[in-house]
């Protein structure tokens, strides 16, 4: 999930994509789903589904398990205040 400001730097037109709604604990939020968006991570490309919530901090963003943690390994070294992505090989 990122922030409509985001997706706005990445050249994605937010607006033009259906809007739908989620919900919290603390209530509504608005969000549009773009579809198979093309991501490059380390010289890897992939496929993935985004999010793009309204009305978020600008510059939030929230890794999901469905596309990234699916394709990659990801640790997280707090410590270190750093984190790896490993992706798998597939055949």
């Amino acid at each position: 999930m990122i922030s409509t400001v985001i997706a706005e730097a990445l050249g994605i037109e937010w607006e033009k994509i259906s809007l739908g709604v989620g919900f919290t604990p603390s209530g509504r939020f608005r969000y549009h789903l773009a579809k198979n968006i093309v991501a490059e991570i380390n010289d890897h490309e992939f496929y993935m589904d985004i999010s793009i919530a309204e009305g978020i901090s600008p510059y939030q963003c929230i890794i999901g398990q469905k596309d990234l943690f699916q394709k990659a390994k990801v640790v997280f070294e707090g410590y270190k205040r750093e984190f790896d992505i490993i992706f798998r090989n597939f055949n």
